[in-house]
């Protein structure tokens, strides 16, 4: 599969307003773009040609299944209000400890009668419309408590190097998911799961706001991660769904020669 580019001004674009039902979209776009190379705030920086947070946007606005999103911004974060405009909501993470921290900021700005929330990360570019469509589809319909995209790589050799380090799906043997392991706590089976999580999530709101407040400071890295509600999940015997995403579109982008694999692979 090759990606494809619709280049669209964000200025022209239309977001959905808000209404009942609608998924809520918070943007994680508080990184800084040092190993990028640059001044920017990292979602600001260029693929092909294109700041990586336009390519979200455009995205989201043409799921048309969501409200206008909350956009979590830190480093620079005047640059990022300045490109989105006065229409999208963007709060400041002052305490950049983590992507629990993050949505933690973000559920203050969420319309009260929001029931769900979809959770994204501004360095991951290329997820599709139809992706974010699919993700919405799968958690009403199985009535979970978190959805969450997965992708599939054949291995982790050329492009799909980038994908080691990140969080292996584990499942039972029945095919549910029973954790997400963060790569640094894997051992040398689990390394070669080859079904990773991108961190794309649906979340029902009024868990996800009890959850939040539940996820414990890391031990090694002093942060609080996100992907530790879907541990609180199991616990309670929660619903948790999947829905497999292309590789191409799990792509996160941290570094120059990320961006210049990416962009090998954009028609």
């Amino acid at each position: 599969m090759r990606l494809k580019v619709g280049y669209l001004k964000y200025a022209t674009m239309v977001l959905p307003l808000y209404c009942k039902d609608m998924m809520q979209p918070i943007i994680l776009a508080a990184g800084k773009g040092t190993r990028m190379g640059s001044d920017l705030p990292k979602t600001l920086c260029a693929v092909a040609g294109k700041p990586m947070l336009a390519y979200i946007l455009e995205a989201l606005a043409s799921a048309q299944n969501c409200t206008s999103p909350i956009i979590v911004v830190g480093h620079k974060g005047d640059q990022i209000r300045e490109f989105v405009g006065p229409s999208i909501t963007c709060v400041e993470q002052s305490d950049l400890s983590g992507t629990g921290t993050a949505t933690r900021v973000a559920l203050p700005s969420i319309p009260q009668d929001a029931t769900k929330v979809f959770i994204l990360y501004g360095d991951h570019p290329f997820i599709t419309p139809e992706s974010i469509r699919a993700i919405e589809e799968a958690h009403d319909k199985a009535k979970a408590t978190i959805t969450l995209a997965t992708a599939t790589v054949k291995d982790f050799n050329d492009w799909r190097k980038v994908f080691v380090s990140f969080g292996r799906v584990m499942r039972d043997p029945s095919g549910e998911v029973e954790g997400i392991r963060e790569y640094k706590n894997t051992n040398e089976i689990e390394q070669n799961i080859l079904e990773i999580n991108p961190g794309f999530y649906c979340v029902d709101k009024a868990w996800l706001t009890q959850a939040l407040e539940q996820v414990e400071r890391n031990a090694i890295t002093n942060e609080f991660y996100l992907t530790d509600i879907v541990s609180l999940a199991l616990d309670e015997e929660k619903k948790i769904e999947t829905v497999s995403i292309t590789a191409e579109e799990a792509l996160g982008i941290n570094s120059q020669g990320d961006a210049a694999q990416a962009e090998s692979l954009l028609a």
